[in-house]
């Protein structure tokens, strides 16, 4: 096509270029150009035979100006706020256009040329949107789906002002060279991850606390700017078990028969992979040479290790050196021969720039290191082992001088150049590699740089990763990433050196890696090999395998699952042809993904292997190993991790709720909190929901005796699915359009009257801002639920829907009868388009782990899969030809599915390690005390794991369990005694140098169940209190503890029930009811209660409250869980379901007055039905309640009254620091505060950015006002 701008111009062109020239040649051109002209005056002043100005009535009318169409918009994506310039490419275009993006105006719109303008996008929801073009005359042209709305996003994006954590933004269009500002002030270390992700190290905060802009500065001068969009805050978040970190590097080492590994990431992280026991461990405290441990700041990352055998006549050791920011070096040794303990030195190299690699080479017995790091850090040391130099300090490094200032991120030889006897020098060299394609060839005299810009073409790319083999000719590979062509698209980057013995260089070039746009960190081959594979390792989950076909190089992606992880790190080991047997990745979180190559079925995604044959309807759990699955007759299976192989399930049958119970839906919260939904086939097949609460005993069927159980009186009122953000808010359909909903005091019935059709499935989505709850059905049915409303869907089919799931509030599948896969978007609902052969397929269930990989089965024992846009739907392998009825996803590596009478285990070729478990640890509660001054907490989590602050740094200890602990008390402030309860009648005892297990007894018998509190006075007076199992049900207990010492026995109390309470209402009390609380005043002045019960010791007897008066609301009718003790007046204030709470007026003895209230009227009302979790108080006139629904209620020392809260989410702790501040802690990230001596200011959320849950807040009143909030995936917060 032809574009011109006038007729005038391109005469004054045409006499200025053609006055002096021949006769013939002046000829030729005036006829071509007599040709343009006439062109450029059809356009300009022809009318068509609607009179149009600019229209020409012909049959080549899309050569001129008339009607304008679009080609292209750049770039194709952009932000929901809007704001930038995109280029529209076309035809037609001229003054006076006008440019809507979904129907809303572009502003700012300039006609560059007939085929090309610009415009500044208008705001508008995130997804894809169409674009139009409309002429002054009116004409229009659309091009659908022409661009996308990406919601930019910073996680996280709340952060402590020392800054010095790095966050992730997500948006569109980045590219290398970007900056990214925090304020005034700079981000550091950006690291574009792909053309939608960067990380960037957030700037200390100059102004305080509080939010800032971030502005994004795009290499071509655009910028982005995100108002407000990051806030800094006096909260830090913190990892105990310093298990959490990313893993930046690993490096195996051959121990004979089997390899180990040595990994190190951030907050100085340092891993320990076992490979006879094929087990991970961590290095939570660093022993030093000659004694003593050795502290690493937690700000301190580590980047780099080398690890490599010494050996002396017939030992053997082992040393690892490790480097980090700042300058960090550690030497590390290991006698395995001796003891498997590492102790280590760290030197001062005297630089202060961040290391980022280190390689080593054992030359006799010499370690000769090479390190690099940022602003051009390449440098050596000789002789770095421990019997060569017993220290080593900055007159031991060599500075290589490279003559750049580029940071170099990897290093990497063929040998160790500086060393006698090193032949073929420049062929055979030290490799560092960086950005802006940096590669510096070191052949230890001169640093030569070489010419990389044959393999990156436009742009050269960030350099990460290099490994090399010994060919024909010395070869090396580089990975990385960059932007390859001129049009700025972002590429995957690997490239190829090979030296060329002619010219004495090497010439690279880029290897095949398709269009994939992942960032890549890591890179592994065999060394001994010939370069035919290798894996390489990056953002995005990104893991690539290079194969060789017919002396073709070919790198592809391989299947590897959820994008959010990213792994920097990789390694593995070959057999003795150099075939790879093993290969191992690390990254995001610690975790390790493990890899057997040449496993069967390699195009498959997921291999699938039996795991257990029973009768099932569904399967589901909340990690890869907690998985339960329910079938008809009561059938209900679990698995957990087998203890002879810590990557295997083993399965249980449990003991069901019934044979009559045919149980069709199941959710999980925790191994201890199980909900099952179905129908009860002897009461007509009314509706029931029913619950487990662990020790695979007892399943609550009476809603009587728990709010959790459901039972519909209507006949054939089966409940069908069942779904949950928490154990406090559940939702479940059932027949007739029925939906129920849990808010964590009891069930009710919601969208009455949206429908009656039947209802199968339901699956709800909740992020800080909206949420989306849908539920389909019989019929074509589908309704949802937006925050305010129930209302129906129109799927466009009549076809019955089974089963629901997505990824997020605009990204939700349903499935049903005769080919039905929908995807619903938020506002319309679309027909999938399958593969052959599927397309008439009944689909049971579905299952989405991101937008790009999504399982719909069925019928015949089908699976197709989405794997993206690109890719579309595939039908895939499957281990079965019956119906699969469930598919259920711990992550996108570890997925179930379900038969009527077989459940599947399917796992990718990368298989997640059991480092894992180190991020699903949940911290449940803290201790803070201070003996002998040190300003100890400690906290316990739901692995039976441990861990202490002392002087800044936290050290977990081993408890000698693996039971839930669920609290933790110190009996003595001053000393160093705590003690822990827990699950399976777990009591632990802290004697100030290690833990040991105590055991409760009732007579001669063990109690295994439950331990909920503990409170004493000394080592030799505690109490614990709970509930066991008795005689098929349970029994409330009251264990004490009189001797010092370990390994002691707690014995179950005798409570005396000859003597009962004589105040209103009647005896309350029952031996079969739990105790959650206990505490005194005194020794002998004691209380314990749960549920309905109140139990006193007066120094003689336990009894049930046989001399207190119950007033007001009387005897309490809801079950208390929790009480707070004001040991000033003895005053105790005690919560529970309802809305329930009791006040004791503090008369010593147990003789005085307790009070009741409930609900929000009445004479005594507490201000609320929700149920209320915990209780705290700054004095008996100041106390705060906290529970479900954001909800939290105050005495003011004469009534309770319901404050006003930011939040609906659960609160599970409240804590007041004594004089100015009470916290609230809940789930989904909500910590609130509210100032004492400002009630104006109410509640208000505290900037901490994270969506995970709190479950307990505590303080040390006493020391400078700390704050300490437990919470998941091993971590707490602090302030």
């Amino acid at each position: 096509m032809f574009a011109m701008e006038s007729s005038e111009n391109y005469l004054r062109e045409f006499t200025s270029r053609y006055t002096s020239v021949s006769r013939s040649e002046f000829m030729k051109k005036t006829r071509i150009w007599i040709f343009f002209i006439a062109l450029a005056l059809m356009f300009v002043g022809c009318k068509g035979k609607k009179g149009n100005t600019g229209r020409f009535d012909n049959p080549l009318g899309l050569l001129l100006p008339g009607k304008p169409f679009i080609t292209k918009v750049t770039p194709s994506s952009g932000p929901t706020f809007g704001g930038i310039t995109v280029t529209i490419e076309g035809a037609g275009f001229r003054a006076g256009m006008r440019v809507l993006f979904d129907g809303l105006d572009a502003s700012n719109v300039q006609v560059l040329s007939f085929a090309k303008l610009q415009c500044v996008i208008p705001a508008h929801p995130e997804g894809p949107v169409p674009v139009t073009v409309i002429s002054p005359e009116g004409e229009s042209y659309t091009l659908n789906n022409a661009f996308l709305y990406v919601l930019f996003e910073i996680t996280p994006n709340m952060g402590g002002v020392n800054g010095g954590y790095t966050v992730t933004i997500r948006g569109a269009n980045f590219s290398p060279g970007m900056t990214v500002f925090f304020g005034a002030n700079a981000g550091t270390n950006v690291a574009v991850q792909g053309g939608d992700e960067l990380e960037v190290t957030v700037p200390a905060s100059t102004t305080g606390s509080g939010a800032v802009d971030v502005e994004l500065n795009y290499p071509n001068g655009e910028k982005v700017l995100l108002a407000q969009a990051f806030t800094y805050s006096d909260w830090q978040f913190e990892t105990p078990d310093n298990g959490t970190g990313d893993i930046r590097r690993m490096q195996g080492f051959n121990r004979g028969t089997y390899y180990n590994i040595m990994a190190v990431g951030r907050g100085g992280m340092i891993l320990i992979y076992d490979g006879q026991n094929k087990s991970w461990s961590t290095l939570s405290t660093l022993n030093k040479v000659g004694g003593g441990t050795l502290d690493v700041p937690p700000t301190v990352n580590f980047e780099g290790v080398w690890v490599t055998p010494t050996t002396s006549g017939s030992t053997t050791k082992f040393n690892a050196y490790v480097v980090g920011s700042d300058g960090y070096f550690l030497r590390g040794q290991v006698d395995y021969g001796n003891n498997s303990t590492w102790l280590w030195e760290k030197f001062d190299l005297g630089v202060t720039n961040d290391f980022t690699g280190i390689w080593g080479f054992l030359v006799g017995t010499n370690h000769n290191l090479y390190i690099c790091g940022y602003n051009g850090t390449a440098l050596y040391i000789a002789g770095a082992d421990p019997a060569t130099k017993a220290t080593i300090g900055p007159g031991d490094v060599f500075d290589i001088k490279p003559g750049v200032t580029n940071s170099f991120y990897d290093v990497w030889g063929f040998q160790d150049v500086r060393a006698s006897g090193a032949t073929d020098k420049d062929s055979k060299a030290v490799f560092f590699v960086g950005s802006s394609g940096t590669i510096i060839r070191y052949n230890g005299t001169t640093p030569i740089k070489e010419n990389t810009s044959t393999a990156f073409g436009y742009y050269a790319g960030t350099l990460r990763a290099i490994r090399g083999f010994e060919s024909t000719n010395p070869t090396v590979y580089v990975v990385g990433y960059s932007s390859y062509t001129p049009t700025n698209s972002y590429r995957t980057t690997i490239i190829e050196g090979v030296f060329d013995p002619a010219n004495n260089t090497y010439g690279y070039t880029r290897m095949n890696v398709g269009s994939n746009s992942d960032s890549l960190y890591g890179l592994w081959l065999p060394e001994n090999g010939n370069g035919e594979r290798a894996y390489a390792s990056g953002g995005g989950s990104a893991i690539y395998e290079l194969t060789t076909n017919q002396g073709a190089k070919t790198w592809a992606p391989m299947p590897s699952g959820d994008t959010s992880w990213w792994y920097s790190a990789i390694w593995g080991y070959a057999d003795a042809n150099n075939k790879p047997l093993e290969v191992f990745v690390g990254g995001r979180r610690g975790r390790v993904m493990h890899h057997l190559p040449d496993q069967p079925n390699t195009s498959n995604p997921h291999m699938w292997s039996n795991e257990q044959t029973g009768v099932f309807n569904d399967v589901y759990g909340n990690a890869w190993n907690n998985i339960w699955a329910v079938g008809d007759q009561g059938s209900v299976y679990s698995a957990t991790n087998d203890p002879a192989d810590p990557n295997k399930l083993k399965w249980t049958q449990e003991t069901g709720p019934g044979a009559n119970y045919n149980l069709k839906g199941v959710w999980v919260s925790s191994p201890n909190d199980v909900w099952v939904v179905g129908e009860d086939t002897t009461q007509n097949n009314q509706g029931v929901i029913l619950h487990y609460n662990g020790n695979g005993v007892q399943w609550s069927t009476d809603p009587q005796q728990d709010p959790k159980v459901l039972v519909l009186s209507q006949a054939n009122s089966a409940m069908n699915a069942i779904w949950g953000f928490g154990p406090e808010d559940i939702y479940a359909v059932g027949n007739g359009g029925r939906i129920y909903h849990f808010d964590g005091s009891g069930w009710s019935q919601v969208a009455q009257g949206t429908t009656t059709n039947d209802l199968l499935g339901i699956y709800g989505y909740r992020s800080s801002y909206s949420e989306r709850i849908v539920a389909v059905g019989k019929g074509g049915t589908a309704v949802e639920f937006t925050g305010y409303s129930w209302r129906t869907v129109t799927t466009g089919t009549q076809e019955d829907l089974f089963d629901v799931h997505g990824s997020s509030n605009y990204n939700i599948y349903m499935v049903g009868n005769n080919g039905q896969v929908l995807r619903y978007n938020g506002w319309s609902v679309y027909s999938q388009t399958l593969p052959q052969g599927t397309t008439t397929t009944n689909y049971y269930a579905v299952w989405v782990n991101d937008y790009d990989d999504i399982y719909a089965v069925g019928s015949g024992g089908v699976i197709v899969h989405y794997g993206g846009y690109s890719v579309g739907w595939e039908k895939y392998n499957s281990p079965a030809t019956g119906d699969f009825v469930s598919v259920f996803g711990a992550d996108a590596n570890e997925m179930f599915l379900a038969t009527a009478n077989q459940v599947y285990r399917g796992h990718s070729h990368w298989v997640v390690q059991v480092v894992r478990t180190l991020t699903k640890r949940i911290y449940n509660a803290s201790v803070v005390h201070t003996p002998i001054g040190t300003g100890d907490i400690w906290v316990v989590a739901s692995d039976g794991s441990s861990a202490r602050k002392r002087s800044g740094k936290w050290q977990r200890f081993d408890t000698g369990v693996q039971n839930y602990l669920y609290y933790a008390m110190a009996p003595n402030l001053g000393g160093a005694d705590v003690f822990a309860c827990g699950e399976r009648g777990t009591l632990l005892y802290w004697d100030g140098n290690s833990w040991s297990k105590d055991t409760g007894k009732d007579g001669t018998s063990t109690i295994t169940s439950f331990i909920w509190w503990l409170w004493g006075t000394a080592v030799n007076d505690m109490y614990a209190v709970g509930s066991y199992h008795y005689q098929g049900g349970y029994k409330q207990t009251i264990l004490h503890r009189t001797t010092t010492g370990k390994n002691q026995d707690w014995n179950q109390v005798t409570i005396d029930t000859a003597n009962t309470r004589t105040g209103v209402g009647s005896p309350v009390y029952s031996p079969y009811q739990s105790l959650y609380w206990i505490e005194g005043k005194s020794s002998n002045d004691v209380w314990a209660l749960g549920g309905t019960s109140f139990l006193h010791w007066n120094g003689t007897n336990w009894r049930p409250a046989s001399t207190a008066q119950f007033t007001g609301g009387g005897v309490p009718s809801r079950y208390l869980y929790l009480a707070w003790m004001d040991r000033n007046t003895g005053k105790i204030f005690a919560v529970g379901s309802g809305g329930q709470t009791a006040i004791y007026d503090g008369t010593a003895g147990g003789t005085g007055t307790w009070q009741t209230y409930i609900g929000t009227t009445g004479s005594t009302p507490s201000g609320t039905s929700s149920t209320l979790w915990w209780v705290y108080g700054k004095d008996a006139n100041n106390v705060w309640a906290v529970g479900s629904s954001g909800t939290i209620i105050y005495w003011n020392g004469s009534q309770w009254t319901l404050q006003t809260t930011p939040t609906t989410s659960t609160l599970y702790g409240v804590w007041c620091d004594g004089e100015e501040y009470v916290y609230a802690a809940g789930s989904y990230g909500t910590l609130l505060s509210y100032k004492i001596s400002d009630p104006a200011r109410g509640w208000k959320q505290e900037p901490v950015s994270t969506n995970q849950s709190f479950y307990f807040v505590n303080g040390d009143k006493q020391k400078n006002k700390r704050v300490i909030v437990t919470s998941e995936f091993g971590t707490v917060l602090t302030k």
